[in-house]
């Protein structure tokens, strides 16, 4: 396997590394920087592999078991991101409490406060 393979397969894996980092922070912005450099990393290697399967078929089954672990990584990334997603969505539809009491003693709750998204 060529050194610009394997560094592309590198960035990559950082690249997912960050994302989850930024999953587990909720950091959308994060997230949306991660998705735009593991595009392009995608891209690059696309075209990196038809010329490395060609070139050294004997590498085959090492670079196999790169991609199968970032494979592995995206997968994990992918779950973190609906279960962010579903938190998040649970999060802005419950009711809000409004810091006073009914007759019954019970906490008065508003209805749910729906936040736009990005404002």
């Amino acid at each position: 396997m060529n050194e610009a393979l394997e560094s592309v397969l590198a960035e990559l894996d950082e690249a997912l590394a960050d994302e989850r980092a930024a999953l587990m922070r909720l950091d959308t912005s994060g997230v949306e920087a991660c998705t735009d450099r593991k595009a392009v990393l995608a891209d690059r290697l696309g075209t990196m592999m038809k010329e490395a399967d060609s070139q050294a078929p004997g590498k085959r089954p090492q670079l196999l078991r790169m991609l199968s672990r970032i494979r592995w990584t995206a997968e994990a990334n992918r779950a973190l991101l609906a279960d962010a997603s579903e938190l998040l969505s649970s999060v802005r539809a419950m009711p809000i409490a409004k810091g006073t009491y009914n007759r019954r003693a019970c906490v008065e709750r508003s209805a749910p406060v729906l936040a736009r998204y990005g404002t």
